[in-house]
């Protein structure tokens, strides 16, 4: 929507809806109301709202806080490959607790003719007071001139759902479309 002087991004995100598979059998979803984010140059989530009818399958905290690490986080630091950072977090499922994000630069590459990185995000944060757990296993490769999402795989385990925990397998691939989309 908006990049604002500081570099803050002004994001809204829209589901347009799929399929999932739930023990084996596939679900239709419908699309969802779109959400809001403000994030830093860096990739931190800043700010968050989400449509109250979206939070029939999940609560707007857990959606928070998956949006918290649904995109790769970046240092000021000067990197290479193999280097680390880690970026301290709010975690919205627990008032006043912090969880931590470890980035890792595995390699500089060239991917389609462009120059990427593949960055390797892990996190584990509490989602109840109950020692349940988000285990978060993903690697993003983006642009190093732009900063641009080229590739997402990896996994999220334990997401608290209306449902019960849920495990989701993630991969998506940037498609060469209509650049407003």
């Amino acid at each position: 929507k908006e990049v604002k002087e500081n570099g803050d991004a002004v994001l809204e995100l829209a589901s347009e809806g799929g399929t999932i598979s739930v023990a084996g059998m596939e679900q239709e979803q419908p699309a969802a109301p779109p959400s809001k984010e403000t994030r830093s140059k860096l990739g931190k989530l800043l700010e968050f709202s989400i449509n109250e009818a979206a939070t029939q399958f999940m609560s707007s905290e857990t959606q928070k806080l998956l949006s918290s690490v649904n995109d790769a986080l970046f240092t000021t630091k000067e990197i290479k490959p193999s280097d680390s950072w880690e970026t301290e977090l709010d975690n919205p499922m627990i008032s006043g607790k912090k969880f931590k994000v470890k980035t890792v630069l595995v390699s500089v590459d060239k991917v389609d003719g462009v120059d990427v990185a593949k960055l390797k995000q892990t996190v584990t944060a509490d989602v109840d007071k109950e020692g349940g757990k988000l285990v978060v296993d993903v690697t993003f490769v983006v642009s190093t001139a732009t900063g641009e999402l080229v590739k997402t795989e990896g996994t999220i385990k334990g997401i608290p759902t209306n449902f019960g925990p849920m495990d989701w397998a993630v991969k998506s691939t940037k498609t060469k479309g209509d650049k407003k989309a």
